[in-house]
């Protein structure tokens, strides 16, 4: 859905300011106002659920890195489902596993470089379904 909005600051200034930066990234709108898109497509879903698990999965990589030696400490891992609306839930679980291992170590360093790889890949499908639109936009103005 394609919405056109003018979101306006209180200042003439600011709001005069705000349609320039903003129609120079979406395009231009209908008679001066921006055309604002919602991220709420199917893509944008499964793209921002994707960079929210590699982020969870980035912060239980940390965790069981910086607990490595601490008595008690359970060891936890990332549990993901698809999600009934596209893209993808994370669940933090315990492991039960040690986590003072070399086999935990390298788990960790590669899930942490795993979830960076998954980031940034889900991070370019979202730059190029906005870029896709900018010139959408540009087309149709």
């Amino acid at each position: 859905m394609i919405t056109t909005a003018c979101h306006a600051p209180t200042e003439k200034r600011s709001h005069a300011r705000f349609c320039r930066r903003n129609r120079r990234k979406v395009g231009a709108g209908l008679h001066g106002y921006v055309a604002m898109i919602p991220l709420s497509g199917s893509t944008s879903i499964i793209t921002r659920s994707g960079m929210q698990a590699a982020a969870q999965r980035m912060q239980i990589a940390a965790s069981n890195t910086a607990n490595r030696h601490t008595d008690g400490f359970e060891r936890r891992d990332a549990v993901q489902t698809a999600s009934p609306d596209g893209g993808v839930q994370t669940r933090i679980v315990r492991s039960g596993a040690s986590n003072d291992t070399i086999g935990a170590q390298l788990s960790d360093a590669i899930e942490a470089r795993l979830a960076t790889l998954d980031f940034a890949a889900n991070a370019a499908a979202f730059r190029a379904r906005n870029d896709a639109i900018g010139t959408l936009f540009d087309a149709l103005a």
